[in-house]
């Protein structure tokens, strides 16, 4: 498996139509970074979540907020092109005032610190 961190601002969340009991969000994560010329670079990259994931994510997060993943990476055929995308297993806040991310989120924050 694929496992990565990613940090970044949400531009768009969107809660997709599923059967069943499963819930499905997908949103886009943009990733700013600097490369070896000291340029900013900009990334976009779509995120899933799934099930309770999803549903907490539509209650907590919304466009603007910054945020760190927890996920792996997942590839999808669309017509002749290969998409790789981010499965995400966790969603950390920095910001304590979000609802639901409250006192653990320093705690996990500290150790996402620590692995980077």
């Amino acid at each position: 498996m694929n496992e990565l961190f990613l940090s970044g601002t949400i531009l768009t969340l969107v809660k997709t139509p599923t059967t069943g009991d499963t819930s499905h969000v997908v949103c886009q994560l943009r990733h700013s970074h600097r490369n070896r010329q000291q340029q900013v670079i900009h990334e976009t990259y779509t995120v899933h979540a799934w099930n309770r994931l999803a549903d907490w994510a539509v209650q907590t997060l919304k466009p603007g907020a910054r945020v760190y993943v927890k996920g792996y990476l997942t590839q999808k055929l669309r017509g002749d092109v290969v998409m790789t995308e981010v499965t995400a297993a966790q969603f950390f806040c920095p910001e304590p005032c979000w609802g639901g991310c409250g006192e653990s989120a320093g705690k996990l924050m500290e150790a996402i610190r620590a692995l980077w």
